[in-house]
């Protein structure tokens, strides 16, 4: 009865949150849209991890380097420390940033071939000859892959088919290829887990004389083309994963470039960790100077910045005019930034030597941005160490305000603001 009180619990506390961060709305979207993640995990994730752990097995970075017959790998680049500071804050820091505040490493990134592989499910998950999960095509986290297979059940049918099937007649549907899909698709999760890994793309290209062809997700938006199309990719460069199967002749994987992690879903929901979030600077540096290489935009923009997620459904800041009326007199200016094209967001955050923002998807865009960058993320009711641990990755100086929260707006403490502009040395 413990266990059952313990998930009641654990269920009741979700609808909370819930409520408290989307509003009714939002909860109702959620329990219609998503009933496995609402009330099915006591149930569906023990199945998927089983299967995980003994039908298919997955793929780690250990177990990849040894599987010399079926896969040659090529490392690159280096090893990286990455230390994180105390953020800069008027009150004591909240648990979710001191707990990701040391020292720690990455390893050496790496890029694979994989020999008659397959891509399987929505998300084209990358699958051996002898039906190996790929995890590195599922953003190197277990806990992910078992999401994918919980939303997207076809996809376990499809992997009991590869099993059984066999490529006799010696044919795929694909030569050479690179997949970019991942399960979260959203702007933050393409930069940081797709873009970041073109350079092993190119080391695999400049080494091996073949250029992949790139997997990305079907029908686009704007952000995905452009974005690709700074990096110097045209069209004929990429396909769209409008299938839930393929045969692939070289799947070609670059390691993600960012912390393996190994936890199932239900040991991730019970964690305190979240050093998975740590990420490579080399990664961002080589992204960077790529984007900002091939930028063509006239446009100008301030070196002060105040994004104020005016387009979004949620985290707006609810006083914005008592913010502009502090901001704007030391020469801020406000950006939307779904008004902006990728160019023109690397245009703007590349010359940013200040940027206020509630935490959200834009605040991915300080990778763009210089050494001496200084961020202020204003949080709601709840804090993730995000974009902490990203301004400490890039070198900024990094401070924050937790805001008070209305349904699912921000009402920011201009004194608090002002405090804290001082003890940035803003002002």
């Amino acid at each position: 009865m413990t266990n059952f009180h313990q998930t009641i619990s654990e269920f009741r506390e979700a609808i909370s949150k819930k409520y408290r961060r989307d509003g009714v709305i939002g909860l109702t979207r959620a329990s219609i849209a998503s009933p496995l993640y609402t009330i099915g995990t006591p149930i569906t994730y023990p199945i998927v991890e089983h299967l995980c752990d003994n039908q298919f097995k997955i793929l780690t970075r250990e177990k990849l380097h040894d599987m010399t017959i079926l896969s040659t790998s090529y490392k690159f680049g280096t090893s990286e420390n990455l230390q994180v500071r105390e953020p800069i804050g008027i009150k004591t820091p909240p648990k979710e940033l001191q707990q990701v505040c040391g020292t720690r490493s990455l390893g050496q990134p790496f890029v694979t071939q994989f020999k008659n592989a397959s891509l399987i499910g929505p998300t084209a998950l990358g699958v051996t000859s002898s039906s190996n999960i790929i995890l590195e095509t599922c953003i190197s986290r277990r806990d992910i892959l078992e999401r994918d297979l919980v939303k997207h059940p076809s996809t376990i049918l499809r992997m009991y088919a590869h099993q059984k099937r066999s490529r006799a007649d010696g044919t795929t549907d694909f030569d050479t290829v690179c997949s970019l899909v991942n399960l979260y698709d959203g702007y933050y999760h393409w930069i940081q887990n797709s873009l970041t890994r073109l350079e092993g793309v190119e080391r695999y290209a400049n080494r091996t004389g073949t250029q992949p062809t790139l997997v990305i997700r079907n029908d686009p938006p704007s952000w995905v083309v452009e974005s690709l199309n700074l990096l110097g990719y045209t069209e004929d460069q990429w396909i769209e994963w409008d299938r839930n199967y393929a045969t692939v002749d070289q799947l070609i994987v670059p390691s993600m470039r960012r912390r393996e992690s190994l936890q199932t879903y239900r040991e991730h929901q019970r964690s305190d960790d979240l050093t998975y979030k740590d990420a490579s600077a080399n990664a961002y540096s080589w992204l960077r100077d790529q984007a900002i290489r091939n930028l063509d935009c006239d446009r100008s923009f301030s070196s002060k910045v105040l994004i104020s997620r005016e387009d979004a459904h949620g985290r707006r800041i609810q006083n914005k005019d008592a913010v502009l009326q502090l901001l704007e007199p030391l020469g801020f200016q406000e950006l939307v930034l779904s008004e902006l094209s990728f160019q023109e967001q690397v245009k703007s955050f590349s010359g940013a030597e200040i940027i206020i923002s509630p935490h959200g998807a834009g605040l991915i865009n300080t990778i763009f941005a210089p050494d001496n960058c200084k961020v202020i993320e204003l949080f709601p009711e709840w804090v993730k160490p995000t974009f902490f641990i990203l301004s400490n990755t890039l070198g900024h100086q990094y401070g924050y305000i937790e805001c008070d929260q209305t349904r699912r707006d921000l009402i920011v403490d201009i004194d608090e603001l002002n405090r804290m502009l001082e003890n940035m040395d803003i002002i």
